[in-house]
């Protein structure tokens, strides 16, 4: 997966949370905070700057309390997760 893939994969998360219109306001923001760190990570050359292990944590901890209210964006965050795995963050 590119970094290109990866970021369509991270805005069409963004566009399905903007769609599920009773997700709670701060978890939204959580998760586009999340995606942010996601995206600096897949572009930075110097680590240090995001925790990938903590992003990592939060992705999979977020996909489980999404789990039975919106199965989508939990599918979402775990292919998202999945692709972090592979390009080793």
């Amino acid at each position: 997966m590119t970094n290109y893939e990866l970021k369509q994969q991270i805005a069409e998360l963004r566009h399905s949370l903007e769609q599920a219109s009773e997700t709670d306001v701060h978890v939204r923001d959580m998760l586009g905070s999340l995606m942010e760190d996601i995206v600096v990570l897949v572009s930075e050359n110097d680590e240090g700057e995001v925790d990938s292990q903590a992003v990592r944590s939060q992705l999979d901890q977020q996909a489980a309390d999404f789990e039975s209210r919106h199965p989508k964006i939990a599918g979402l965050l775990r292919q998202l997760m999945d692709q972090l795995a592979k390009l080793g963050i």
